[in-house]
């Protein structure tokens, strides 16, 4: 029997003042008189995936609340969420809970509240400190909103508060990246960095105007990332994902427990969930999720199961994207098959030799030059 005795939660929250032009999340921007039907559902689709997995003995090691925005919700429809869906399972004692917000809807009520509740780490969703890429990006907020929420003292009330940026943008230049990046470290509040280079969905507003749009070429996203990294090596931030970086004691556990193929379960319209061997999605459509769940049926939209195919691809694709790299034990007990085997392990070697990747500790971990090309890295390994 796989160990569920921990498991982390996700909890998406599909509502927006505003839907961005690049955002390929489900949310929708109708739904607020839906909020306390959502919550409701959510509750019970809770209760569902609790007794059909046998969860009760389960604690909550981590919990996300992503979106969407959830800072959206009033104190009083979170006191309702908290009091029918959070706390169905207990907490584990060293429990991180974290809160997607966004400056044009963080208020000091909100933040006592989410405080009073247990909620332990906030990530800002700031994107960019220049107005005119804000606005470009279909942002709710302002520069000033996002720097007056840096310095807002109430933050540092919380475990840790992260910040969300983004690069690849169009019309972005390489100095305004590292404005930004260096604005929010010099802050000093947030300790944790995620930087996330814009991907094009063909279906978001973006993606119907590609050829329309003054991307950045290849060459200044590199040096986007590398700037942004070199940024946050010198606020003492370490790069502990691609994409992801913090000051010691600051990652973001729930992250770190997907990419390590922990147990989650994901609540809400389009989340996804994993209790092995299984990984399955819920439909991506309010309406239909709430009436699901009304009729006591589970809102799945897909299910797989996972063999050791796949879990050797994930492993390979999440390892190469960490420093950390992959771990030669934790691999073989996820596969059963040793990774260094064989014609990979040849590859192995003339990766090594061409400085891509080295094997230190166990581990075969990508280089500060592999780390850039972890994907197609992952495609000769995998």
């Amino acid at each position: 029997m796989y160990n569920h005795s921990l498991i982390s939660l996700y909890v998406h929250f599909p509502f927006c003042g505003r839907r961005c032009r690049y955002c390929d999340f489900f949310s929708t921007e109708d739904g607020t008189a839906s909020i306390d039907g959502y919550i409701d559902a959510v509750a019970n689709e809770f209760r569902m995936v609790i007794e059909k997995n046998d969860l009760h003995a389960s604690r909550i090691a981590t919990i996300y609340c992503g979106g969407g925005t959830p800072s959206l919700l009033s104190p009083r429809r979170w006191y309702t969420f908290v009091d029918t869906v959070i706390k169905k399972l207990p907490f584990a004692p060293d429990l991180e809970w974290t809160i997607e917000c966004n400056p044009d809807s963080f208020t000091e009520e909100k933040a006592a509240v989410w405080l009073d509740t247990g909620v332990t780490r906030l990530t800002l969703g700031i994107q960019s400190l220049q107005d005119r890429l804000l606005r470009f990006l279909g942002r709710p907020h302002t520069a000033r909103q996002a720097l007056d929420l840096l310095e807002n003292p109430i933050l540092t009330t919380f475990n840790s508060v992260g910040a969300d940026i983004m690069y690849g943008l169009p019309g972005q230049t390489v100095k305004a990246v590292a404005q930004t990046a260096v604005r929010v470290l010099d802050s000093g509040t947030a300790k944790h960095l995620s930087a996330y280079e814009l991907t094009i969905a063909p279906d978001t507003p973006f993606g119907k105007h590609q050829r329309l749009l003054p991307l950045p070429s290849e060459e200044d996203r590199i040096t986007m990332h590398e700037t942004i990294r070199e940024i946050a090596e010198r606020h003492e931030f370490e790069q502990y994902e691609i994409s992801n970086y913090a000051r010691p004691g600051h990652r973001c556990r729930h992250n770190l427990r997907y990419w390590m193929h922990e147990p989650y379960v994901g609540l809400g319209a389009s989340s996804h969930s994993y209790l092995h061997p299984y990984r399955y999605a819920n439909i991506a459509d309010l309406r239909r999720y709430i009436l699901d769940i009304k009729s006591a049926r589970f809102p799945t939209a897909y299910t797989e199961r996972l063999g050791t195919e796949e879990l050797s691809r994930e492993a390979i694709l999440l390892g190469l994207r960490m420093p950390e790299g992959i771990g030669e034990d934790r691999y073989r007990r996820l596969t059963g098959r040793e990774f260094a085997d064989g014609d990979r392990g040849k590859l192995l070697e003339k990766l090594a030799q061409e400085g891509y990747m080295v094997h230190t500790g166990g581990a075969w971990r990508p280089t500060s030059k592999g780390i850039l090309i972890a994907d197609a890295l992952a495609g000769k390994l995998a």
